[in-house]
């Protein structure tokens, strides 16, 4: 018996044959329990099995060559199931099988070269074909991964790392050979998205999500000219403002604004031969419009109100002499013909003068 720490307690029993050492066994926790046995030919180690939890079971299973390190075999949940294998060559790890999640199917596999990862591949189907494969540089950072996400036996997914940290992913959505969807990451939070909705090699759709006012904003320019012909906003998944540029060139037509949950509340549009959105629209719960308002003279002021209901106009309002307050006043029937016209000559804000409009109903 050896006392190896110099605690006082003989941990260490040698034997030998012939004044030669063939096996020690090691009583770490000192329960008169051996937690190792390590078996020795010609000086050098040849086997060894460690009990690593103390609790009367071996669970690490190591075998040398040479006297170097050839293979380890390790029960590392303590279940009684050998769940990972550790090969190496001249001392040098080579290779790691690895149970990942406990069913006795090895579905990891770690790979070294010169004793350092450099690809590891991991089954997740269990059908002794990897799914997923990570590359690793020199300094074991991982630098790129390809999976078959779908599990057809296809890679269709690439991922792209600097210092260990994601920077961008290609898709290969419909299985046709052709990456249709880039991710591109900024400190591994996602910034950029394209996508190839057509599968003719052109991203037509970009969303982004760095804009700090959007949770994302999207484009789109269907007709491939290079310039956005519709961009969307949304807020936690909810569209809430729309833009579009009917006539494609390069200036948006429309605008359209949406409430929280997702409804329309107010457009802006050209009317007319003007570059500017002149006219806006309101909307009510039902997303029907009741009221719009025009700036026909393109300074920037409304000059005209149109008032509707349940979509049929029914009074119109306009500033004649642009004060900022309306002088004429309209009414309409249920056919939307005008059938009242009140106006404020003297401009102080009550009507002057009425004419009423013949309609079929008085027989004229």
């Amino acid at each position: 018996m050896t006392d190896l720490d110099g605690d006082g307690y003989l941990e260490a029993l040698r034997l030998y044959t012939k004044g030669e050492l063939t096996r020690q066994e090691k009583d770490v926790n000192q329960d008169k329990k051996p937690d190792s046995i390590t078996n020795f030919k010609n000086g050098m180690p040849t086997d060894q099995k460690e009990d690593s939890n103390f609790d009367g079971a071996f669970d690490v299973f190591t075998r040398f060559k040479d006297g170097l390190l050839y293979k380890i075999e390790e029960d590392s949940r303590f279940t009684g199931y050998i769940n990972r294998i550790r090969d190496f060559e001249k001392g040098v790890p080579v290779k790691v099988t690895y149970d990942s999640d406990g069913d006795e199917i090895f579905d990891t596999v770690s790979l070294y070269k010169n004793g350092s990862l450099f690809l590891q591949t991991r089954d997740k189907n269990k059908d002794n074909k990897p799914d997923i494969k990570i590359f690793f540089n020199a300094d074991e950072e991982k630098v790129r991964t390809e999976s078959d996400t779908d599990l057809n036996g296809k890679t269709d997914t690439w991922e792209y790392f600097k210092n260990s940290l994601i920077v961008r992913m290609e898709k290969d959505n419909d299985q046709n050979g052709t990456v249709d969807l880039k991710v591109y990451y900024k400190q591994g939070e996602k910034e950029r998205l394209i996508k190839d909705c057509d599968e003719n090699g052109y991203f037509e759709i970009s969303q982004w999500f760095n804009d700090p006012k959007w949770s994302m904003v999207m484009e789109q320019d269907i007709n491939q000219n290079r310039k956005v012909e519709s961009r969307f906003y949304y807020t936690d998944s909810v569209i809430r403002l729309k833009e579009i540029d009917e006539d494609e060139n390069g200036t948006f037509d429309l605008k359209e604004y949406f409430s929280a949950s997702g409804k329309l509340q107010k457009s802006e549009e050209k009317d007319g031969k003007t570059k500017k959105l002149n006219i806006t629209w309101f909307y009510d719960d039902t997303e029907t419009a009741i009221r719009s308002e025009k700036d026909a003279t393109g300074d920037g002021r409304t000059d005209t109100w149109f008032f509707y209901d349940t979509g049929r106009l029914t009074a119109v309002e306009e500033d004649a002499n642009m004060d900022g307050a309306p002088d004429i006043w309209e009414a309409y029937d249920a056919s939307e013909t005008i059938v009242k016209r009140e106006k404020d000559i003297d401009f102080d804000g009550k009507p002057d003068l009425v004419e009423y409009e013949a309609t079929p109903e008085d027989g004229k």
